[in-house]
């Protein structure tokens, strides 16, 4: 997937950065750090963004991005014990 990624990236000229978060023994500590990082990188005006949803209480921070209108989220999921969440 890194792979392809990068060389999408490189095939269309822009610049891709992969930041991978380390893995965590809790995952509501992991969560945060998800949160922590999306909520950063959206306030920091990135054009895009590409995030692996584990959990759906991530989806506030997602569509926080959203509403700043400086991220462009295609399509995402979240699936948790309440059903799965899909968004256009």
């Amino acid at each position: 997937m890194f792979a392809a990624s990068t060389q999408a990236a490189s095939d269309l000229g822009i610049t891709l950065e992969l930041d991978r978060l380390e893995p965590e023994n809790d995952e509501g500590i992991l969560i945060a750090r998800m949160a922590s990082k999306i909520t950063a990188l959206c306030a920091d005006g990135v054009d895009g963004l590409f995030v692996t949803i584990p959990s759906s209480a991530l989806i506030d921070e997602i569509e926080g991005c959203q509403s700043l209108g400086v991220v462009r989220l295609p399509s995402y999921f979240a699936r948790d014990d309440h059903g799965i969440r899909l968004t256009r």
